[in-house]
């Protein structure tokens, strides 16, 4: 969860779905040597790859795009 609202949720089947205020984005990803890779169902949107770290309670993103910092949650099934 970042300071504007956004959620990733990361399903162990590889699906998941980024959450805004107002819209939900579904995508398909993988993790490969520390690296986040999300293809977003939506075509015409922006399919990153990411550096990723976690530290304590936080899940970092880094990519050509920025660096994104989030509260990791962990969910019970």
């Amino acid at each position: 969860i970042t300071p504007g609202g956004t959620i990733y949720i990361f399903n162990k089947d590889n699906t998941g779905k980024m959450k805004v205020p107002l819209n939900d984005y579904p995508f398909t990803y993988k993790i490969e040597d520390n690296k986040l890779s999300i293809d977003y169902e939506e075509k015409s949107a922006f399919d990153p790859v990411y550096e990723c770290t976690i530290k304590d309670d936080k899940l970092i993103f880094k990519g050509d795009n920025g660096t994104f910092t989030f509260k990791k949650v962990i969910m019970s099934e």
